[in-house]
């Protein structure tokens, strides 16, 4: 039988060289030595379970006698070799004859902590409880603090393990907070963390809760300034009428009618808005803030003329001062006089009202009232004017005189009109008898008895309802015919440069019996529109036909016949 060994290993390798701490980038150098054995056994290293082949950093060594070496070099130590477990294994080759044996070194690298934070930027709600967290790594572990940049720590804030607790946040304690992890191999690790604090907006105590202004003064402000995460937009409103004004609130012109209640208004997201009130309080002179007016009564009436004052302060008394057409000047103060009495009531703080009151008003009482309040200020009036007649009677009878003077005047627009449309006659008669029908709108007297007008160019028609038409050319020659109606119409027309046009009452065409020499006396002026030529005489008229008999005595009025 044929021996293979001789001898297996007595004891496993060697390792030297080792030490047990090591700080980040310094270098290893292990020797790993196995003695004995035949065949000398084949050396590895290991780290962990992964070979480390043969390079720079494992160099193996000749043999020499009954010994055999191997090295391991690194050059820079990291973080990551701590812990590592370096070994050294010997095999002879024989496996199940002669086991391998190993040597085993655990690494210990020291390193400096590196922080991280979960959260870099943390919101919060005024009034909650907040956590802020900061890891470190280390080698030893590193102790954790924390401090805040550029301001101290909440007094309340706590630090538990590497973490900062902030109970009951306010809105100060919004900004950067640094935690800080040390293990004494520098440097130390580091890590920063903002917060933001969001809370409801709140209105800075920059007003009075009363403000008091001069009656009269030009521009008043003030402004209102809020806080609150997000910003909160400011603006004012008055509290009776909620009239929106802009921030800061300026009030131009100052009077009574300013003074109120204003209320600074500041509103954010996702929170209810929230308010401030502050009260102006003009003060000054007084001033009349009702309407002047015209009052008109009849005797025996009631006047009241009301009179409402704003003032602070109050104003002493209202004094009515009564101004007559004649000059004289009269003056009512709270209480009666006669048939006027004056009341005074004061309505709120800063306003009274003044009330006069005529009883059974008579037109004496006509006349220019003025109400007038003063104070250490200054002063101011109104007028009011009243007119006071007699009584209905006298009403009654102007107006009935007034009607009868235009119906007199209409009246006599008439008779006018009526005695200007008899002026138009058709035939003439002289006072021997002698007739001429010639169509002459009038007949003055000559020697031989009478003297006819020149003829108008004129026709006379006569419809079968006993309708005249007498109609009238224009110069141009060209005839207007009027459509007949249930009025008798006589148009008249010459050489002259305007034809007018005349329409009379009904002319009754069945009156016969009477002489065709019948004398009747009339005036005949010549007139036709604007003509202005007249000439008068004492003419006879009637128109007789073959048929019937027409006068113009209804024409002109003559009822004797």
């Amino acid at each position: 039988m044929c021996r293979l060994f001789s001898d297996a290993l007595a004891s496993p390798p060697s390792i030297a060289g080792n030490r047990k701490l090591y700080n980040v980038g310094e270098e290893l150098r292990l020797k790993c030595r196995s003695e004995g054995g035949k065949p000398l056994a084949q050396l590895r290293w290991y780290n962990g379970t992964k070979l480390l082949k043969p390079t720079e950093e494992v160099k193996r060594t000749e043999p020499t006698g009954d010994s055999v070496e191997i090295e391991l070099h690194v050059l820079f130590l990291t973080k990551w070799e701590n812990g590592a477990n370096i070994t050294c294994l010997a095999d002879q080759g024989v496996p199940g004859v002669s086991p391998s044996q190993t040597t085993s070194v655990q690494l210990q690298v020291l390193y400096p902590p590196a922080v991280s934070v979960p959260e870099r930027s943390v919101v919060a709600l005024e009034g909650s409880n907040v956590s802020l967290s900061c890891l470190s790594d280390g080698n030893p572990p590193a102790g954790v603090t924390w401090r805040r940049d550029g301001a101290v720590l909440p007094q309340d804030a706590i630090i538990r393990n590497s973490s900062l607790l902030i109970p009951r946040v306010s809105q100060a304690a919004g900004g950067s907070y640094v935690c800080e992890a040390d293990n004494g191999i520098g440097p130390t690790g580091t890590g920063q963390i903002t917060m933001e604090v969001i809370f409801p907006p709140k209105i800075k105590p920059t007003f009075d809760q009363e403000i008091s202004v001069l009656y009269g003064q030009d521009v008043f402000t003030v402004e209102c300034s809020a806080e609150g995460n997000p910003k909160p937009g400011v603006s004012w409103r008055r509290r009776d009428t909620y009239q929106p004004y802009d921030n800061p609130l300026t009030l131009s012109p100052l009077n009574y009618q300013t003074e109120g209640m204003y209320a600074c208004v500041a509103k954010s997201k996702g929170f209810s808005e929230i308010t401030r009130e502050t009260y102006i309080n003009v003060i000054g002179r007084p001033e009349v803030v009702s309407e002047p007016a015209s009052v008109s009564a009849t005797g025996g009436d009631t006047v009241k003329l009301t009179c409402t004052i704003a003032s602070d302060p109050l104003p002493d008394d209202v004094i009515w001062e009564l101004s007559e057409h004649d000059g004289k000047k009269m003056e009512f103060r709270t209480g009666k006089t006669g048939q006027i009495s004056v009341t005074k009531t004061v309505i709120t703080a800063n306003r009274v009202h003044s009330a006069l009151v005529i009883t059974s008003a008579e037109s004496a009482h006509t006349g220019e009232y003025a109400c007038t309040a003063a104070n250490m200020f200054g002063k101011d009036r109104q007028q009011f004017s009243v007119y006071v007649t007699e009584g209905s009677s006298d009403v009654l009878l102007v107006a009935a005189v007034t009607i009868g003077v235009v119906l007199g005047i209409v009246f006599a627009v008439l008779i006018v009109l009526c005695l200007r449309a008899r002026k138009i006659p058709i035939c003439c008669f002289s006072e021997r008898g002698t007739r001429t029908c010639a169509l002459s709108p009038c007949c003055s007297r000559s020697n031989d008895g009478f003297t006819t007008k020149p003829p108008l160019d004129a026709s006379l028609k006569i419809t079968q309802d006993l309708t005249a038409t007498l109609e009238l050319q224009k110069l141009n020659g060209v005839s207007k015919q009027r459509s007949t109606i249930s009025l008798d119409t006589v148009g008249l027309s010459s050489q002259f440069p305007e034809a007018k046009k005349f329409e009379y009452g009904s002319l009754n065409t069945h009156r016969r019996g009477y002489i065709e020499d019948t004398k009747y006396q009339r005036h005949c002026p010549y007139y036709i529109g604007e003509l202005t030529l007249r000439q008068e005489s004492k003419v006879t008229w009637n128109l007789i036909d073959e048929e019937f008999r027409w006068d113009l005595f209804a024409l002109c009025g003559r009822t004797d016949l």
